[in-house]
């Protein structure tokens, strides 16, 4: 899914293949730019490491921002779940906050170590938006990932005829 510099959102391309398998990652990146796609501002993915290496490759010149989903359901799973109701609301606000600096979590640095280290690991990529938000034109962005929905089998990729630059897109 792509954001067009106009705003609208365009498919970029479907494809079903192995998640963690960083060649087909490249290829899918490859079919873009043979179709057309110069240049993204911003990709919005989630933790897997191979479409990260794929990117850093083929887009060396794009920003990436966490998933603020797959972040949190990671920082939660180190909560235990009777408390986990508790903590989300706070947890979520930290990505709704008026600045980087204000997105913090200490209140829970000593009673839950180990979420609030998983939130601090890749913090940086997580408050990508907060730079980028002149490049989504959006004030409340909340950057979230589609990359659960390519498929584990293997076929060929959906083509759509694409724009050279892409304001934001999301794996």
């Amino acid at each position: 899914m792509g954001i067009t510099l106009a705003g609208e959102r365009e498919v970029l391309a479907f494809t079903t293949g192995e998640r963690e398998n960083q060649k087909a990652w490249e290829d899918l990146l490859d079919d873009l730019k043979r179709r057309g796609v110069e240049a993204v501002d911003l990709w919005i993915t989630d933790g897997n490491q191979a479409m990260l290496n794929a990117l850093a490759l083929k887009f060396t010149h794009s920003r990436r921002q966490r998933c603020i989903k797959h972040k949190m359901e990671n920082v939660l799973s180190y909560v235990p779940e009777q408390k986990r109701e508790e903590v989300e609301p706070e947890l979520k606000a930290i990505f709704y906050q008026k600045s980087r600096q204000s997105a913090e979590c200490e209140k829970y640095e000593r009673i839950y170590p180990t979420a609030v280290e998983c939130l601090r690991r890749d913090q940086e990529a997580c408050l990508t938006f907060y730079d980028s938000r002149r490049i989504t034109g959006r004030q409340s962005a909340r950057p979230m990932s589609l990359s659960d929905s390519m498929a584990r089998s293997s076929s060929a990729p959906i083509r759509w005829p694409l724009r050279s630059v892409m304001r934001a897109a999301v794996c």
